[in-house]
């Protein structure tokens, strides 16, 4: 009997998530990506000898048992050089000229915060109630039949900004809780407050670096498709979707080849997606104007620093620092404002040496800031905009140069990305860091679920349900259990 074929279109990690998972259970896979490299926001691309990120700076909730341990090991990725961040801290927030410290383990990290503050103890014990209950739903959300169907859940309809004012009388605190947030964007009338509790509770839980950069996890999952008889094509765009009497039956690519399939899966933006298919019945303009108004999320302004041998010591933990104003105010920083948050990241020494070679500085930035480049493409955008970039980093640096004594004097080379970096080399709408923004006041127009109006083709990534590496991971599921039975799959997950 002839395998069923799947076409995706798109090799970010969601889309090579769902191929790995649908090879591994019969499907003939074809993985069609635009860019040259595979993984979209977990690329890594070198600079000499040494491998720098993209995206990819640390992920949560990797040790034994844990829902993401269960799906990495079911991927083949377990096996990968994980380094596990530091039990006592993990992360540092700043705030002001004031540190407190992220333990490992949510019960870990209420005792510590306690200790630090001396106070607020019931408050802290409600807020890790609260991430304990929302990493107890992972599993039964995914058994659900139908996404849509959390919408109605007061986690998805409650403002997370408004939980923490009504459960912390006190801001600082709520600054405290809310201060390794820079995986998210922090608007504090739309955020849903299981979107704040999930990511959260996972990084809480545990936090892992990868050793030599993150595309490992994307060459990992291309080489399991290919060893279960998938094909990966890279370098080649799809430019029409094929179909006939409203399913789809065929991908045109850039270059004039058509691969037909039986089932196609798009890891591109919602938008994107829709505009592969010119004309179909069974999109009606009402649902594609829904899509095309849907509002992203801002992007990153990433500054890579390679040092100096031996000037400074690896931290086996991330810092974040912000000014004295609220981090829910921080995420949509602008060029009027400058830098008021950070999160510095330390890349693992690939010599097991003591001291790093790259450290990375991310700050929010909407596209505001560079919206007068935004028509420009690559390596033709002008002085004025490298003399921005430099200008930027050179802001990013000394914002944490008081918590990194002799780290300008330290810099060999400096290295930028801005959201146009992320859109161009990544094929990422708008250079968006966490997809389509979700509002919990609008979620049924906000949360897309994997099916579209033609039953064939179905969307996955980071837009739909929850960005980050563990919600790419349970949207990656939920698309495959439109083809696979569920139950099934989630039990050889070791769910």
């Amino acid at each position: 009997m002839d395998k069923k074929r799947v076409v995706i279109i798109g090799g970010g990690l969601g889309g090579l998530q769902c191929g790995c998972i649908l090879a591994k259970n019969g499907y003939n896979v074809t993985i069609v990506e635009q860019n040259k490299l595979l993984g979209g926001y977990i690329q890594s691309y070198k600079r000499g000898k040494h491998i720098l990120d993209t995206g990819f700076h640390y992920i949560g909730a990797l040790d034994e048992g844990k829902p993401l341990n269960k799906i990495f090991g079911y991927l083949g990725l377990l096996d990968l050089p994980w380094l596990r961040l530091d039990n006592d801290i993990a992360d540092e927030v700043i705030i002001g000229d004031k540190s407190y410290y992220y333990a490992s383990g949510i019960e870990k990290f209420g005792e510590s915060l306690k200790k630090q503050l001396g106070e607020f103890y019931e408050e802290i014990d409600e807020y890790c109630r609260l991430l304990n209950e929302v990493k107890q739903q992972i599993v039964p959300s995914l058994r659900r039949n139908d996404p849509s169907e959390l919408f109605s859940s007061e986690y998805y309809t409650t403002p997370a900004y408004q939980y923490l004012k009504n459960k912390i009388k006190d801001p600082l605190l709520i600054e405290i809780l809310s201060g390794a947030s820079l995986k998210m964007e922090l608007d504090p009338e739309k955020l849903p407050l299981y979107i704040f509790a999930q990511v959260n509770s996972a990084f809480i839980q545990s936090g892992w670096r990868i050793k030599g950069g993150g595309q490992q996890i994307a060459e990992r999952l291309s080489e399991n498709i290919k060893n279960n008889g998938g094909t990966v094509i890279t370098g080649c765009k799809v430019k029409e979707l094929l179909d006939k009497d409203g399913v789809v039956t065929a991908a045109r690519l850039e270059n004039g080849s058509i691969i037909d399939g039986d089932f196609f899966i798009s890891n591109a933006h919602p938008s994107n997606t829709l505009d592969l298919v010119k004309e179909n019945k069974l999109i009606r303009n009402l649902y594609r104007k829904r899509v095309k108004n849907l509002a992203n999320t801002g992007g990153m302004f990433t500054v890579s620093l390679l040092l100096k041998e031996g000037s400074i010591k690896y931290q086996n933990y991330n810092i974040y620092k912000h000014k004295e104003k609220s981090s829910w105010d921080n995420s949509f920083s602008d060029k009027k404002n400058g830098v008021s948050s950070v999160m510095v990241s330390f890349l693992p020494p690939e010599d097991d040496s003591e001291y790093t070679r790259i450290v990375d500085i991310l700050t929010p930035m909407q596209m505001s800031e560079i919206e007068e480049w935004k028509d420009t493409s690559l390596f033709k955008r002008g002085k004025d905009y490298e003399k921005f970039k430099l200008d930027k980093a050179y802001e990013c640096i000394d914002f944490i140069s008081d918590r990194l004594p002799g780290l300008k004097d330290s810099i060999e080379k400096i290295y930028t990305s801005t959201p146009l970096t992320y859109r161009d080399y990544c094929g990422i709408e708008d250079g968006s860091a966490y997809g389509i923004r979700k509002d919990c006041n609008n979620l049924m127009l906000t949360m897309l679920t994997p099916k579209t109006p033609i039953p064939n083709l179905f969307m996955t990534g980071q837009s739909l349900m929850i960005h980050g590496v563990l919600g790419v991971s349970m949207t990656a599921i939920m698309t495959c259990s439109e083809l696979l039975d569920k139950e099934n799959l989630l039990a050889d997950i070791g769910f």
